[in-house]
């Protein structure tokens, strides 16, 4: 859908599937060690061309810092 520049569009990561936007806020990550919320967040985190937020619970940096050190060790 379109939106006026002043306007923020708020979506669910399924309904903004193949749509993009300039600038993407990832909110509510809670976690990154379960594959399918990985491959969820992956979708929506990939919709951004310029700029890309992500906001997370401060407790689960352990988990992300693995997730991390784990895709490049497949790679």
């Amino acid at each position: 859908w379109t939106a006026k520049k002043t306007e923020v569009r708020f979506s669910t990561i399924s309904a903004f599937k193949v749509l993009e936007a300039k600038v993407v806020v990832r909110i509510d990550m809670m976690k990154f060690s379960n594959v399918n919320v990985r491959l969820l967040s992956y979708i929506a985190v990939s919709r951004a061309y310029s700029l890309l937020y992500v906001l997370c619970d401060k407790n689960t940096e352990k988990d992300r810092q693995s997730m991390i050190v784990n895709s490049y060790t497949k790679i």
